[in-house]
């Protein structure tokens, strides 16, 4: 297997749960003793066997906060708004249903203080996979330094297209009258974004500071799905609350394309209005809260945080930002990057048609500004780290030399962890740019570390480097195995 290919693992698809076994009744005498038990029997398995099926279920455990702030984080000064508290897992499921055992959260977050910016910051927490393959759920805030920079809120808001916008509200009302729906959550909602729209026609295109004090943009909000036409979410819906503008977008199953939200039908739309009202409602709510936990998403989404014998550890917790400094030479001055576990971490994975096995798996990417370059310059310093979990030790060994095969091209590292290997770059073999894997106990990781420059080839970091921030890891992935025994 090509090292390269094997750190993007096929979508994994769930093995079916055992059927439990029937007893048979042998005794007349006791029939109705032995009906009554068999049925008690029978039930006790089904019950058991709709556990073992949906052991992603039920709702998650009450596991290590490995990334709860040691102190409060701030923009400028105005408290940061952790994207994925402000949306919260249970609000998701509330508004638009269960996770299901694949989904996974991809997160944008801050975990330092930034004390000036030109820009806004843009922060993300992506739900994959909600209530069905393919159904995603997304918040996007852009977070300001000056909570009072109302002409930075106005320019963002100023880029939808007004005649989308009313096009789209109109698309809701003629959903609402032909269903002649009565739920009074869809309208207050509709009701809503008429008078946010209103504002919006009075103000947008007013650049002047002072003409734009008159414009309430708080409980702001309006759809903007057509006006994002290309964009992943079929669904968008844009509010403001003082300094954070943020975007819910949901893209359901099926997927019909929010360049024409005609092809939804009014039932579908009426739906959208729901749920919309339920999740903005729960973000407007955590938006006020000036107590709002500011960690990131957690690390286990469902009731377990074991793999077998092994516990599932947080990569930014192992790659902390101490550790990243050790690597890089440089502190870290960026938003951090991250990938959670499946909410299904029991089930073993293997791609359609394959006998290989997909270990459970999450990442972190940390990163550094180059010097005097703009924020959102791709001049930029990246680490990222990416932890596969075996339920066992003897089974890490066997996955990682079943999948890590080392080839005459390959070199085997000196360094602290129980197996490292270098493996050559197959796609570009002239270049140094190589798989950098590790494995310590049950654990194994990945590790890339590169320079991204505008107009350039990417620099990627020496061999020496590596073995470095290899042993880095492994220091801290020891501490973080012992602090859980």
């Amino acid at each position: 297997m090509n090292p390269q290919t094997s750190l993007q693992p096929t979508t994994p698809v769930p093995l079916p749960p055992k059927t439990p076994s029937t007893r048979l009744i042998i005794s007349i005498v006791a029939a109705v003793f032995i009906v009554l038990v068999t049925l008690a029997a029978i039930g006790f398995a089904l019950v058991k066997k709709e556990v073992t099926k949906s052991t992603y279920g039920g709702p998650p455990g009450n596991f290590q906060n490995w990334l709860k702030p040691v102190a409060e984080i701030k923009i400028g000064d105005n408290r940061y708004v952790s994207p994925c508290r402000a949306l919260p897992l249970s609000s998701v499921e509330s508004a638009f249903g269960p996770l299901t055992g694949k989904s996974l959260i991809q997160e944008k977050s801050l975990d330092y203080s930034v004390t000036e910016s030109s820009s806004a910051l843009q922060l993300s927490c992506n739900y994959n996979h909600v209530s069905g393959s393919g159904q995603d759920v997304n918040l996007s805030t852009e977070q300001y330094v000056d909570a009072n920079d109302i002409k930075h809120i106005q320019t963002s808001l100023g880029s939808f297209e007004a005649e989308e916008v009313q096009k789209e509200i109109s698309l809701y009302d003629k959903a609402m009258a032909s269903t002649r729906s009565s739920n009074q959550g869809a309208k207050d909602f509709l009701t809503k974004l008429k008078q946010s729209f209103s504002n919006y026609k009075k103000y947008v295109g007013e650049y002047d500071e002072e003409k734009l004090t008159g414009l309430n943009v708080n409980d702001f909000i309006l759809p903007i799905s057509e006006t994002l036409s290309g964009a992943n979410d079929d669904f968008a819906f844009v509010g403001v609350h003082n300094n954070v503008v943020y975007t819910l977008g949901h893209t359901p199953t099926s997927r019909k394309g929010a360049e024409d939200l005609s092809r939804y039908s009014d039932k579908e739309l009426v739906n959208e209005l729901i749920s919309m009202k339920q999740a903005t409602d729960a973000v407007a709510k955590n938006l006020q809260n000036a107590q709002l936990d500011q960690s990131p998403a957690p690390t286990i989404l469902g009731p377990t945080n074991k793999f077998g014998s092994t516990t599932i550890l947080e990569p930014c917790a192992v790659m902390t930002p101490a550790v990243y400094a050790k690597i890089i030479g440089q502190a870290q001055n960026s938003p951090v990057n991250r990938t959670t576990v499946n909410k299904d971490i029991t089930t073993k994975y293997h791609p359609r048609g394959s006998k290989q096995l997909i270990l459970p798996h999450n990442d972190c990417t940390r990163q550094t500004r180059v010097a005097g370059e703009d924020f959102f310059s791709d001049a930029n310093t990246y680490a990222s780290f990416e932890l596969e979990h075996g339920s066992s030790e003897s089974q890490a060994k066997s996955w990682f030399a079943e999948n890590y095969k080392v080839g005459s091209k390959d070199t085997v590292l000196q360094t602290n962890a129980d197996w490292a290997v270098s493996f050559a770059n197959t796609i570009t073999p002239d270049t140094y740019d190589p798989v950098i894997v590790f494995r310590v106990g049950a654990y194994i990781g990945s590790i890339n570390i590169y320079t991204s420059k505008d107009e350039a080839d990417d620099v990627v970091a020496s061999p020496d480097q590596y073995v470095q921030a290899i042993n880095e890891l492994t220091a801290s992935l020891k501490q973080n195995i012992t602090q859980i025994q």
